[in-house]
């Protein structure tokens, strides 16, 4: 047996396609792996333990991939073979991702770019490029979308139909949109791809109109919209309509507000429709069942400065939204809030607390696009709408409103040095109030997810521990591969 070590070879392996998506390509020698894995072998779950799992959604997802009940033996020591050579085996070697300090239990996926909180105190999971995900609240962790051809997510949102119905947007040159089916027992395991129109190109944000019914996609191309069938909503017919007088455009940014109304931020301010006024956030709402869309007032930023723009609103009052914006290199500018549910902006406090030196802000922690990206995404806790979180080189979080802001999960050790946990990574994607939790937070970054229980107080990297969704980027695309590869000879 021996390990692929030279990068020639790795990259060989991808072009041909014997590299399969969720395998991590490993650079080490055979000794020096097995010793580490020997060395941590008391802290590392087995792939057995997962197919002795008695958690039903474990055991269904093993029977569906692997027919578990037949080949029980052969899923607990590892995956199939990928490769058609029978010359060359491909097989997960390593159950878990990287621990990177073991006294702190810390552990760092891959990138991470959306989350939400599932009721049983696990994790729905949305990757880069390795697609979707489900972490149990013991950690061990599903690939839920191998058979997807756009696993590319941009965003996870809860649907209409009760704890197990999702939807999540993909990303890509055209676009993807996927719903769990609520009429199978495990929906969560039964995802359908939703027929979305071939113009709206890539997908950024989600929103869902419960009381009405309604989905709406802020797109590269415009914003879309449609009823939701009735429930199971993934066996229905979708009716797709383009939210008419918006300037064409990226619309990056999308909340929904009260009265099932919703705004929509384009990448790019322009001129509102008809007026030389410039503006980068509009809000919708239907009149007789016809969708009509209204500018924004943005103040306390010069909007023209103003680049990318990302929006969110609070679930206990819809009224009360937050918007991040940046500039052209994706450099911070300010956060604003509204408490009329989008139609009118201002510009919160820039206030950094902390033992720091002058110069040191918000803007000088923030980095720019280059710092994973720039998909970075504001937050509000769904029950206080004081408390709003964001995040792009470092995460930051206010509890009054915006007036002051500190660093999540770093302390001032000098006026001139932030240290962060060990459970944290930058280039932070979202932050995520847990809505079965007021306390529980979980930062989304290119290391996975971060959890705090206390609002930052303390962190846990528990639920990256067998989230296997490291990266490696060839040169013919980027793909998300996780575990460790092994030839055999």
């Amino acid at each position: 047996m021996f390990r692929m070590k030279h990068p020639i070879l790795i990259l060989l392996a991808v072009c041909l396609g014997l590299v399969e998506p969720k395998l991590n390509l490993s650079l080490d020698s055979p000794t020096d792996r097995e010793a580490e894995m020997e060395r941590s072998r008391p802290a590392r779950a087995t792939q057995k333990e997962t197919a002795n799992s008695t958690d039903p959604v474990i055991r269904a997802w093993l029977g569906r991939v692997f027919n578990f009940d037949a080949h029980e033996n052969q899923a607990s020591q590892g995956a199939a073979a990928v490769a058609d050579d029978p010359n060359v085996r491909w097989g997960q070697a390593d159950s878990l991702a990287i621990q990177i300090d073991e006294n702190a239990d810390a552990w760092q996926s891959g990138r991470v770019i959306d989350v939400l909180a599932l009721d049983s105190g696990g994790l729905l999971v949305g990757t880069e490029t390795g697609g979707v995900w489900s972490v149990t609240s013991v950690g061990q962790a599903l690939p839920l979308s191998n058979d997807w051809d756009d696993p590319d997510i941009t965003a996870l949102v809860f649907g209409p139909d009760g704890s197990r119905h999702f939807y999540a947007g993909c990303g890509g040159s055209n676009g993807a949109l996927y719903e769990t089916d609520t009429s199978d027992p495990l929906p969560i395991l039964a995802w359908r791809q939703i027929t979305i129109p071939m113009q709206t190109g890539a997908i950024y944000r989600v929103g869902v109109l419960r009381n009405s019914r309604r989905i709406v996609l802020a797109c590269q191309n415009g914003v879309w919209w449609s009823p939701i069938p009735a429930a199971p909503s993934a066996r229905g017919m979708y009716n797709w309509q383009q939210a008419p007088g918006l300037p064409g455009g990226t619309y990056s940014g999308l909340a929904v507000g009260p009265n099932d109304t919703f705004a929509v931020a384009l990448w790019g301010p322009q001129n509102c429709p008809g007026t030389a006024t410039l503006t980068g956030i509009f809000t919708g709402a239907w009149t007789s069942g016809n969708l009509q869309m209204t500018c924004s007032t943005i103040n306390g930023v010069t909007v023209s400065q103003v680049s990318w723009i990302s929006l969110a609103s609070c679930d206990s009052n819809r009224n009360v939204m937050y918007a991040l914006t940046t500039d052209s290199n994706g450099q911070f500018l300010a956060a604003l809030r509204s408490n009329d549910g989008g139609r009118n902006w201002n510009a919160t406090g820039q206030t950094l607390d902390g033992n720091h030196s002058a110069r040191w802000t918000i803007r000088s922690l923030f980095g720019d696009s280059g710092s994973g990206g720039w998909f970075k995404h504001i937050s509000v806790s769904p029950s206080n709408t004081e408390t709003v979180a964001f995040g792009s080189l470092n995460p930051f979080i206010s509890t009054n409103g915006g007036q002051n802001w500190r660093a999540l999960g770093g302390q001032w050790t000098n006026p001139e040095t932030l240290t962060f946990t060990p459970h944290h990574h930058a280039d932070v994607h979202v932050i995520y109030f847990d809505p079965n939790n007021n306390r529980r937070l979980h930062i989304a970054s290119d290391g996975g997810v971060a959890t705090s229980s206390d609002l930052g107080g303390t962190f846990s990297s528990f639920f990256n521990r067998q989230l296997l969704t490291l990266q490696f980027y060839s040169t013919v695309a980027a793909r998300n591969f996780a575990g460790t590869l092994a030839v055999n000879e």
